[in-house]
């Protein structure tokens, strides 16, 4: 069987998600083999086999969570194609290698193929335990992506009224700033208590992060925050290189969140051991 590798680029969760979804869905179509390498050009910086497992046996002959250095620089060896693939071509080459970044909703069908692995399930299992039984969630991300936090939360404040709110961010002056607004408030205490990051904690630039708890806390923090009763929308105010942004542009992260929020039975799959 033909094969592809998909390496997606400098790149967090959502955005890793999208193109393994899309390399899946190529591959279902033109009867190709898909090795999934996240651990060399993609945010990760570790296997994907080291947070998820294929959901059904089944699929396990046509979809590979990682590959060994050796093979993988193998098989490289034998692409001409390294760059981003056009998934409306089907291309000769034996060995060919989709390397592209981008968002969007692909990671929703990613994720039908796709649970955690056990440990990292039973990790959050017991964080959602932990949680009341109604609690409201909203994500913020002020890194990259900024976020008006102090506007979204004056306006979100009366709709919360006396209910839990979980705050699911990438930087913990989010957190301090609402803790004199809300008074139940929820976050994790293992993900914000890292010092306050300038930039994407999921990134490829150097840093001084644990990638593996970067990793995990994203993801933990995602399912968290989309298990709430209710997760309120919220809106990119700024890009961090200063570009101007789209009008009501909301991160892919947040819109995997409401997803899963509205389909709750994929959080259940997910969490399945």
């Amino acid at each position: 069987m033909k094969i592809m590798i998909c390496q997606p680029l400098y790149c967090g969760l959502n955005d890793i998600l999208c193109q393994i979804g899309k390399c899946i869905k190529y591959c279902l179509e033109h009867n190709r083999k898909l090795i999934i390498d996240t651990k060399r050009f993609s945010g990760m910086k570790r296997d994907f086999s080291d947070y998820f497992i294929i959901k059904d046996p089944i699929n396990e002959s046509f979809i590979q969570l990682s590959l060994s250095d050796d093979e993988l620089l193998s098989l490289s060896t034998q692409s001409k194609l390294k760059k981003q693939v056009d998934f409306s071509k089907s291309y000769e080459e034996e060995v060919i290698i989709h390397r592209e970044w981008g968002g969007g909703t692909m990671s929703r069908y990613a994720l039908s193929f796709l649970k955690f692995q056990p440990n990292l399930a039973k990790s959050i299992q017991h964080k959602l335990n932990l949680m009341p039984d109604d609690y409201c969630s909203v994500y913020v991300r002020n890194t990259d992506l900024k976020t008006n936090y102090e506007e979204l939360f004056e306006r979100i404040k009366s709709e919360i009224d006396d209910k839990y709110l979980l705050i699911c961010t990438d930087d913990y002056r989010v957190i301090e700033y609402a803790k004199g607004i809300f008074s139940k408030l929820l976050f994790d205490e293992d993900i914000v208590k890292n010092e306050i990051p300038s930039e994407p904690l999921m990134s490829m630039l150097p840093n001084n992060f644990d990638n593996t708890k970067v990793n995990i806390d994203a993801i933990t923090d995602l399912i968290l925050g989309a298990s709430a009763i209710q997760v309120f929308p919220t809106f990119v105010s700024a890009f961090s290189n200063n570009k101007p942004v789209p009008k009501n542009f909301q991160s892919g992260y947040m819109l995997l969140g409401i997803y899963l929020n509205q389909n709750k039975h994929v959080i259940r799959e997910l969490l399945s051991t």
